[in-house]
């Protein structure tokens, strides 16, 4: 594994804190997995880049159901006004 400073199609990976920018947004298109900070830790522990499933930066989209989905749980239809 190398690092690049360029990010292009040939990146296997896309280190990055927040689903945010433009990098972000490009590797979304192309289909690049973009990690976190968790990723890049793992592989100092154990030496090997992990499969990146686990690591994954969330859609801010996916967050913001995610978050919203959580705050409403509970909340049976009929106390919600139309």
């Amino acid at each position: 594994m190398m690092h690049t400073p360029t990010f292009n199609r040939a990146t296997t990976h896309l280190l990055c804190p927040t689903a945010t920018g433009a990098k972000y947004a490009r590797a979304r298109a192309w289909g690049t997995p973009v990690v976190d900070m968790r990723w890049l830790s793992h592989i100092a522990r154990t030496g090997a880049p992990p499969s990146p499933g686990m690591f994954l930066v969330p859609d801010s989209r996916d967050a913001e159901m995610s978050d919203f989905m959580n705050r409403t749980r509970g909340i049976s239809r009929s106390s919600i006004p139309c």
